[in-house]
């Protein structure tokens, strides 16, 4: 499964981080600053869980030009609209599309621009920040996914990325973490 992550800023940065640890193929669409700084740098999570640091895929939002079986949102719900607008050219036909986003507001605007049944429902529980040079941190071990598909037509892509979460969640040893379908 080819994942698109909108945003390398905690969430997205972290649960990025988590699913290529695990072996999944994850490409970072983010603006033109932070992706000189991924490429500079690398990716570096602090936590408890396990660290990580090492070079990722990131690209300009604003110039995506494949198709990715799933694309995680995160981002601000100021950037929602953008944020909308960048992915538009990476979901395919089959394409499903999981938000990490506060507040349910964005499901109403994410289903008229992308069809309700390509629109997984998300949750991620998890205390991070990122610094000013760009390392993400967690604060405290809890690291808790809830997806799942909110149609009958995204429930096999579901379970894929489900298994992906899981996945990233066995990679590291001892780790509290879990990860829930839902619907």
């Amino acid at each position: 499964m080819r994942i698109l992550i909108r945003g390398a800023g905690a969430i997205g940065g972290y649960d990025g981080a988590r699913l290529a640890q695990a072996g999944a193929d994850v490409t970072f669409a983010v603006r033109a600053a932070r992706r000189s700084a991924l490429k500079r740098d690398g990716l570096l999570v602090r936590s408890p869980l396990g660290d990580f640091a090492r070079q990722v895929r990131a690209i300009d939002a604003d110039r995506i030009d494949a198709r990715y079986d799933a694309v995680i949102l995160a981002c601000k719900g100021y950037d929602l609209a953008q944020a909308m607008d960048d992915i538009a050219p990476a979901m395919g036909l089959d394409s499903v599309l999981l938000p990490f986003l506060n507040g349910l507001g964005a499901y109403h605007q994410l289903d008229r621009r992308f069809g309700r049944a390509r629109v997984l429902g998300g949750v991620a529980y998890i205390a991070v920040q990122i610094d000013q040079q760009g390392a993400i941190t967690q604060l405290g071990g809890a690291d808790t996914v809830l997806l799942g598909a909110r149609d009958r037509l995204a429930a096999e892509p579901a379970r894929e990325l489900f298994a992906l979460f899981d996945a990233a969640s066995g990679a590291r040893a001892g780790v509290r973490h879990r990860t829930s379908a839902v619907g």
